[in-house]
C-alpha cells in the first residue's frame, strides 16, 4: 500500500505549489481509486475462489470428524459390552473372569 504513495513522492515534491493544487483538485478522491482498484477485485475472488475453498475444507474436516466419533462410539459400546459380559453372573455362581479373580484372590490367602 505504502508502495503506491511512495512510487510517486519525488514527483510531487519536485511540482510547483499551484501545479499540485491543479492537479490534486483535478484528480479523483483516493479512497474511490482504491476501491474500485483493489476492494472490489478482492471480493470478487474471495466470493468465487476463497470461500467456496473454505467451506469445502470445513466441510471435510466435520465430515472426518463425524467419521471418528462413530467409530470411537462403536469402540466404546464394544467396550461396555465387555464389561458388562465379564460383571454378569453366569453358570455356576460367576463368569470365567471372576471365577479366575476369586481364585487368584483365594491363592493369596492361603500362602
Amino acid at each position: 500500500m505504502m508502495f503506491v504513495f511512495l512510487r510517486r513522492l519525488p514527483e510531487v515534491m519536485a511540482m510547483s505549489g499551484s501545479e499540485f493544487l491543479k492537479r490534486f483538485r483535478s484528480s479523483s478522491p483516493t479512497m474511490k481509486g482504491l476501491h474500485s482498484s483493489v476492494l472490489v477485485p478482492a471480493g470478487t475472488v474471495w466470493r468465487t475462489v476463497i470461500r467456496p475453498l473454505f467451506f469445502a475444507l470445513v466441510e471435510a474436516i466435520i465430515r472426518r470428524f463425524a467419521s471418528l466419533v462413530a467409530k470411537f462410539e462403536v469402540w466404546l459400546k464394544q467396550f461396555g459390552d465387555y464389561i458388562h459380559g465379564k460383571s454378569q453372573p453366569k453358570g455356576n455362581g460367576g463368569s470365567d473372569y471372576w471365577n479366575g479373580m476369586n481364585n487368584f484372590k483365594n491363592g493369596l490367602k492361603g500362602e
